[in-house]
């Protein structure tokens, strides 16, 4: 699991999207061949991102429960995206 932004290009899109529907935006062909900003990764037993505690005890917050109940849809979420 892992947190963080996006890049992801509209370039050969064969119309503009429109970015308040954020299904459509994920759903979306975009372009992401520059991949992300990974800022934080748990893997169930460890932790790779921020060096930070509070940063590191934020981002374990987030993550951790949506491992341990993965393929379960974290309260607050719509479903699991893939990149």
């Amino acid at each position: 699991m892992c947190l963080g932004t996006l890049k992801l290009w509209s370039h050969y899109l064969p119309e503009r999207l429109n970015l308040n529907d954020t299904r459509k935006v994920l759903s979306a062909d975009l372009d992401g061949r520059y991949g992300g900003d990974c800022e934080g990764r748990w893997v169930g037993e460890s932790y790779w991102g921020a060096q930070k505690p509070d940063t590191i005890a934020e981002h374990l917050a987030l993550l951790r429960p949506m491992l341990a109940n993965c393929p379960a849809i974290p309260a607050r979420f719509d479903g699991w995206w893939k990149f």
